[in-house]
């Protein structure tokens, strides 16, 4: 019984490994989080604080949104409990921090 086990749980891993889907969703995602990380290394500590237009978020605040966002997302999928960010910490060091926070928590 416990060989018959084995097998069905080997059996189900290799076809999750395979899943189209699976690694479809994976690909996007390594793909946002190598984009968002580049972007908050490359930009300015300067322009963190550089809104397009009045009533618009700050580049800090945007970026930060979307780390909490993907947080939040890869948290539902992995059922794992996301972390939460100070919505009000829109430096560079806390954004990247963030940033890298989700890359290291939903692999």
């Amino acid at each position: 019984m416990k060989a018959t086990w084995m097998i069905v749980l080997a059996g189900a891993s290799l076809a999750y490994a395979q899943n189209p889907l699976t690694t479809e969703l994976r690909q996007g995602y390594n793909e946002i989080k190598t984009a968002m990380t580049k972007a908050a290394d490359e930009m300015p500590e300067a322009d963190y604080n550089f809104a397009p237009g009045p009533g618009s978020r700050p580049y800090g605040a945007t970026m930060l949104h979307g780390a909490q966002v993907q947080a939040a997302v890869c948290g539902m999928a992995s059922g794992k409990q996301a972390p939460r960010f100070d919505q009000a910490r829109t430096g560079k060091s806390d954004v990247v921090a963030a940033v890298k926070e989700i890359g290291r928590a939903h692999v």
